[in-house]
């Protein structure tokens, strides 16, 4: 058994070492410390490297741990050249079934039924085979079909044990060479390992397909499948069919007699709601993954993985959007994490030429997703770490940019982007003061309230040992300044409301009751939120000035 364990092990090494040699990285062989795994360097490609479009086929012909790797890196502008991320961002993840039976026990063990007792219907031959898993396709008992999603099996102690092997070599880089203490390989795995276990675990995919399918229902031209929870588990995925066909093997002929442009819009809308109101996206949309289903629909699959977003993200995406590099810098550097040795000015003047393209591109024709991917590549190496969910947004958005082109060449998604602002502004305000969210509060004003006397009991017994240290301020000052903070907050949200309420009765035509030819109630509450914001501004401005006076004297 050790002896088998430890030939596995060797291998993954060897063949790590070899695939980093075959693209010409000789000194990552080096700084990892590989060389002792190689039988004879000289034998291979050290000299020219290998094309770039050979990489996912490579990753593919290794098992499924190198793709996972390769989808990592596609996350990793900073790591490898972008040529590279682009590359991997459309690793298939298409690999090799295993048997049916296999998927039966599975399916058996998990279940706690045979396949004959659970299902009316059930094809041996799986639909897809992936890295993690394959689907089947079946019909329950009442003759619905449904796709289900096995768990490959020893796939979760295959994976762990790479992953492991995997940190020890980062851990050896991250101590012996400046390049790994600057990018904390042994973290970045560690976070990997991490989103690995999410995604290993089909209950928390079921949980993504019902979040996004309710976040999508008002677009047309968008499915989600449906998953049935009481077939569900840990390592079984059992959802809705959607009969479609695979995006990437439309012929030219299919892809003419599909409504491209109003897939392409609808999708596109579709991801500015999910990343800049809902804050939850579809983080995967390879072209594997998405169906054109029909003339005019297209279904999203595989939502093992979606992608949080951070604060700022709006701003970021339409700056640069617009071009706007010196904002991109200003936004990027609030975002991410500043390392030693960050030089601010080289970091903009970088970001500003990698936005216009030195002028020769039009603000219109940027792609909003290569930019992001160039911007993770370049705040690396500026010694800047942003969020992770950025580079995985960056790939997602990457990939949209080329279905959008595949199946609507004349679409721009920056004017998409632009054109739509102002709603996915107005719907992000409307989410925040959602009777949701505010009960959200109200549940949060309840915790403390009931935390409260156990907080107060806490003091009352250092006070009775003298164990309590007080820093003392003005207390009388400190309530009035809160009350004036609270007072200027309120108002401040009164006024976003009626200017949001007031936007949108301008729509509701009353023919009857109108000034300068929109809505009279919309004009008035308009005018009176400017008039009242105008006021707090002033007495802002004037008690800021006599708070320095008094100070002065």
């Amino acid at each position: 058994m050790a002896v088998r364990v430890l030939k596995e092990h060797i291998k993954f090494y060897r063949d790590l070492a070899r695939l980093a040699l075959k693209y010409g990285r000789k000194d990552l062989v080096h700084k990892a410390g590989l060389e002792k795994y190689i039988e004879d360097p000289t034998k291979l490609p050290t000299e020219e490297r290998a094309k770039i479009e050979e990489l996912p086929g490579d990753l593919e012909a290794m098992g499924p741990s190198f793709v996972k790797l390769g989808q990592l890196l596609s996350t990793r502008p900073d790591l490898i050249p972008v040529a590279y991320v682009k590359a991997l961002a459309k690793l298939q993840d298409d690999c090799v079934h295993f048997p049916p039976e296999q998927s039966k026990e599975v399916i058996a063990e998990e279940l706690g039924a045979s396949v004959d007792e659970l299902f009316s219907e059930f094809q041996d031959e799986p639909i897809a085979a992936a890295s993690l898993g394959q689907v089947h396709f079946a019909r329950l008992k009442d003759g619905t079909p449904v796709a289900v999603k096995v768990e490959r099996p020893g796939i979760r102690r295959e994976m762990l044990e790479h992953i492991h092997l995997l940190m020890r070599v980062a851990r050896f880089i991250d101590r012996h060479s400046q390049f790994g203490r600057k990018h904390q390989f042994h973290e970045m795995l560690t976070e990997f390992r991490f989103s690995l276990l999410h995604e290993l675990d089909y209950r928390k995919e079921a949980d993504n397909l019902v979040t996004l399918k309710a976040n999508l229902k008002e677009f047309s031209h968008i499915m989600v499948p449906e998953p049935f929870l009481e077939y569900t588990t840990s390592k079984v995925l059992t959802m809705e069919w959607i009969e479609g066909r695979k995006f990437d093997t439309l012929s030219p002929e299919e892809l003419a007699e599909i409504d491209g442009h109003a897939i392409v819009d609808e999708v596109f809308r579709a991801y500015l709601k999910q990343i800049f109101v809902d804050g939850i996206f579809h983080a995967d949309p390879h072209p594997g993954n998405l169906f054109i289903v029909g003339d005019d629909k297209i279904a999203l699959h595989d939502l093992g993985i979606v992608g949080r977003i951070p604060h700022k993200l709006l701003e970021l995406v339409l700056a640069i959007a617009d071009g706007r590099g010196r904002d991109v810098a200003d936004l990027t550097i609030q975002m991410g994490q500043v390392q030693a040795g960050f030089n601010a000015n080289e970091f903009r003047r970088q970001l500003a030429h990698m936005i216009v393209g030195g002028q020769h591109v039009q603000v219109g024709e940027i792609q909003v997703g290569e930019i992001m991917t160039q911007l993770s590549g370049v705040t690396g190496y500026a010694g800047i770490k942003l969020p992770n969910e950025l580079t995985l947004l960056g790939k997602a958005l990457m990939n949209l940019d080329y279905i959008g082109h595949t199946l609507d060449p004349d679409f721009q998604p920056t004017t998409c982007l632009r054109d739509n602002a102002w709603t996915i502004f107005r719907q992000s305000l409307a989410e925040r003061f959602s009777p949701w969210h505010l009960l959200e509060r109200a549940v949060e004003i309840k915790d403390f309230a009931e935390e409260f006397p156990r907080k107060i009991s806490r003091i009352m017994e250092l006070m009775a040992r003298n164990e309590l240290t007080l820093n003392v301020i003005n207390e009388e000052k400190l309530i009035e300044g809160l009350r004036n903070i609270a007072n200027r907050v309120t108002v401040g949200i009164i006024i976003a409301a009626m200017i949001l309420g007031a936007s949108q009765l301008m729509r509701v035509r009353t023919p009857r009751y109108e000034l300068f030819n929109y809505p009279a109630l919309a004009i008035v509450l308009f005018l009176f939120a400017a008039t009242v914001g105008i006021v707090l501004v002033l007495r802002i401005i004037f008690s800021s000035g006599a708070s320095k006076s008094k100070g002065s004297r």
